[in-house]
């Protein structure tokens, strides 16, 4: 996967829920990518331009703190 296009356009969704154990990530970060990559997950669908992943639930980590209001 190369990421291409401009940098707004190189996304990175996270979803899961409470009933799942996995997390499902699609990025089409390239920066992101080798991160997963490294960290020896394997993308489950590898594309040009984007990618995705299976990962344990609790290896998802938010850093930052929600903006007001939140």
């Amino acid at each position: 996967m190369k990421g291409k296009g401009p940098k707004h356009e190189r996304e990175t969704v996270i979803v899961f829920n409470d009933n799942e154990s996995t997390a499902s990530v699609w990025t089409a970060s390239e920066t992101v990518y080798r991160r997963l990559k490294k960290a020896g997950y394997i993308a489950a669908e590898d594309n040009e331009r984007s990618a995705s992943f299976k990962v344990p639930r609790g290896d998802i980590n938010c850093r930052g703190r929600p903006e007001s209001g939140f």
